[in-house]
């Protein structure tokens, strides 16, 4: 393993890493346009990223850059009259259709602007703009650049988030058969690895009593993974790491803090029973932000999945953990606190219970709970934090989130999984038909579906939201009474408020 080979100290971080340019095709059977837009756009940066062209004289030579996986373009500047007078607006059909490419952004030029209308090219084709070829002058292309290369970016971003999401659930059957450390830390150590580029991990331990080879005898253990093994080293090994490394996570250890320096990332954290968890990473590229936030959240669980593993039931706690991660990953996008999905979690398990509901089925649901709003990965931060009333357009666009966790968690051969899969589906539907996005009417309903939704809608209503403050919880109550027999299940409800000062100890217990 490299960490483990003496290096010197100063190696390796006096480089300053070079970021992979922006992938652009010019596609125009004119080579002064090639030539023209290279040398107006040579200086260009975005991000500090320069842009690398490709040339296509046809549309046919287009055709043979997009099939082939190698070429992910950022930016496509398109000739409308080609080969025939259509074949620019015959190419972007196909790269928004045929290729399913929703990506990359598409700017038409064309020295015959009558031939198409302008409107409808944009909104038929996802086109970023449409100009006439004279539009060449370096400020002209410079402003396009920025607003596409920004749209790329943004799109991107979404892409890569419910990307990272799908992979933790994914990760959730691997980790659930793990019988022990290392199995779970090479489980949990490949899902880094695949959402943030990670070339390899450590997952370092300064355990107590309960985490020693020998009971009562304090000793730093390393759990190593690559992509070949998992070694677990002794505390000796700890000075054959390469210098630098060896540096920042003695400086962690000490100071108690997170340290980021590039390819190194480090995590500390010291549990509510007292271990001292590290999690050092070597990254390929700088970790972007939405990297560090996941990162966090992730190791984060991860430390305190590593307790229970040793010390409850493995599998269990392991799913638990994720789950938890996925649902407290939601809602940190939205801007509220981990303590809903708890709390959701933990009224539902109880509504449950109340309900009839079998231990098996209590448990699912106290686990599947927190995911119901895993399908906001694909909402817009704009919208999500959106401090008042939302437009008719971002509504329809808000309600999608349901569906959209549907896909996401659909079709695994885990329980609780399955279930979380007919939550997000069903949260927002009513009993009386008016819900979304089925338009289920009373039992067509998962009973899942009846009990979240009305559990989370009592919470929404006791906590603050970027769009309201808290309520008191009597009107907290009085709503759901209201929504008896028309948004909720009347059994449901009737239990809830026969029950309604336990709902209150338990929202107590877990404050934002």
């Amino acid at each position: 393993m490299d960490w483990l080979k003496k290096t010197d100290a100063s190696e390796g971080n006096t480089k300053k890493t070079k970021l992979s340019p922006w992938n652009i095709l010019i596609v125009d059977d004119d080579d002064q346009i090639h030539l023209i837009t290279r040398q107006a756009l040579r200086r260009f940066t975005f991000q500090d990223r320069t842009l690398k062209f490709y040339s296509a004289y046809s549309a046919g030579e287009a055709r043979d850059f997009l099939v082939s996986e190698e070429n992910q373009f950022a930016v496509i500047l398109l000739d409308v009259v080609m080969e025939e007078d259509d074949s620019g607006l015959k190419l972007a059909d196909f790269i928004r259709h045929e290729c399913k490419n929703s990506y990359t952004r598409i700017i038409l030029r064309t020295g015959q602007p009558g031939v198409a209308p302008e409107y409808s090219v944009i909104k038929d084709y996802d086109i970023d703009a449409y100009k006439n070829k004279t539009e060449l002058k370096q400020s002209d292309l410079e402003a396009l650049f920025y607003t596409s290369l920004r749209s790329y970016r943004d799109i991107n971003s979404l892409k890569k988030q419910r990307s990272n999401i799908e992979q933790l659930v994914d990760s959730i059957t691997s980790i659930s058969t793990a019988k022990n450390l290392p199995e779970f830390a090479s489980s949990l150590l490949k899902q880094i690895e695949g959402f943030t580029g990670t070339d390899r991990g450590q997952l370092l331990l300064e355990p107590t009593e309960s985490f020693t080879v020998s009971k009562g005898r304090q000793k730093t253990r390393v759990l190593a993974m690559t992509p070949e093994s998992i070694n677990i080293y002794q505390e000796e090994d700890m000075q054959s790491l390469e210098g630098r490394i060896h540096d920042l996570i003695n400086n962690s250890m000490i100071n108690h803090q997170d340290i980021k320096e590039h390819p190194y990332y480090i995590h500390y954290q010291k549990t509510q029973r007292g271990n001292e968890i590290i999690m050092a990473l070597k990254s390929r590229e700088p970790l972007t932000e939405e990297d560090e936030k996941l990162l966090n959240l992730f190791s984060s669980n991860v430390s305190l999945s590593y307790e229970n593993l040793m010390l409850h039931d493995e599998i269990q706690e392991s799913q638990r953990l994720l789950i938890r991660l996925l649902g407290g990953a939601m809602e940190s996008r939205s801007r509220e606190t981990g303590s809903h999905v708890n709390r959701v979690g933990d009224f539902a398990a109880f509504l449950a219970e109340l309900y009839g509901k079998t231990a098996d089925f209590i448990e699912c649901i106290q686990m599947a709970a927190p995911l119901h709003d895993v399908g906001k990965v694909g909402t817009p931060d704009a919208i999500l934090n959106k401090p008042g009333a939302l437009t008719a357009e971002e509504w329809i666009t808000m309600k999608e989130h349901s569906m959209e966790g549907y896909e996401i968690l659909k079709n695994t051969d885990n329980p609780i999984i399955n279930m979380a899969a007919r939550i997000a589906l069903d949260h927002h539907e009513r009993w009386d038909g008016g819900g979304y996005p089925g338009g289920k009417i009373a039992e067509d309903i998962s009973v899942e579906g009846q009990i979240v939704s009305l559990v989370d809608v009592t919470d929404a209503l006791l906590s603050n939201r970027c769009y309201k403050k808290a309520w008191p919880f009597e009107k907290a109550v009085g709503i759901i009474e209201e929504g008896s027999g028309t948004q909720f299940n009347p059994e449901l409800v009737e239990l809830f408020v026969q029950n309604k000062d336990a709902f209150l100890e338990i929202f107590n217990k877990n404050p934002d």
